[in-house]
């Protein structure tokens, strides 16, 4: 049986992934089972993966046009990796739920304003250069994080959400937003579920942390 993520903290991240052009989303509306304009595509996938549209479960693909609402899902072993209309990308590891909530660029501005719900297991997000990331962030139970041209790690489990940061430098909060930390590249902080009093302060990951993270989201 596959098992499913479970859900767990929630910690709202701002960040840039790599994404195809709106063009090449806009080509294929026969993808779509929404009216709703595609803001990502499916470029890597092996394993499990589905994504869950309104009451709808359909089989990810190569291809694959992902809309705001959408949620996705991998199993046991199952990964997949988005390219958003901006060229920012977001990799998901085994046992991950996160879901789409909105993402959008500026046509004049360029100012990217999104947020993802992760929802359980680990996700690394990538925004690209060319972004400025205005208002975008990643959720999990107990934590907001938000950052620009960023480059980051998000883990959440039922106990706490962790945050690793790559590059880039991301405001980590709690639920609440009654307090909050700046994580540097090299540093992680975490949120515990049952954490009022804010995150962790940061610190250097360790050596085994980092390479197990980085393992479960990396790309081909």
């Amino acid at each position: 049986m596959t098992k499913h993520p479970r859900r767990g903290p929630t910690i709202l991240l701002t960040a840039v992934v790599l994404s195809s052009t709106s063009a090449e989303l806009r080509a294929d509306p026969a993808e779509r089972t929404t009216a709703a304009a595609p803001i990502a595509r499916v470029i890597q996938q092996s394993g499990w993966v589905e994504v869950r549209r309104e009451q709808t479960k359909l089989a990810l693909h190569l291809g694959r046009r992902l809309c705001a609402g959408d949620s996705v899902l991998t199993g046991q072993g199952g990964r997949v990796l988005l390219e958003f209309t901006d060229r920012s990308l977001l990799a998901l590891g085994p046992d991950t739920e996160v879901r789409l909530d909105d993402y959008k660029v500026g046509s004049r501005s360029g100012g990217l304003k999104g947020l993802l719900s992760l929802l359980g297991g680990i996700l690394r997000m990538s925004i690209v250069q060319s972004t400025r990331a205005e208002d975008f962030s990643i959720r999990t139970e107990t934590a907001i994080a938000s950052a620009r041209s960023t480059d980051w790690i998000v883990e959440a489990q039922p106990s706490e959400t962790t945050v690793f940061v790559l590059s880039g430098v991301v405001t980590v909060a709690n639920s609440a937003q009654s307090a909050f930390v700046r994580v540097s590249p090299g540093e992680d902080t975490s949120v515990a579920a049952s954490a009022a009093a804010g995150p962790t302060a940061p610190k250097i990951w360790g050596a085994k942390r980092a390479a197990d993270a980085l393992s479960r989201t990396r790309r081909e």
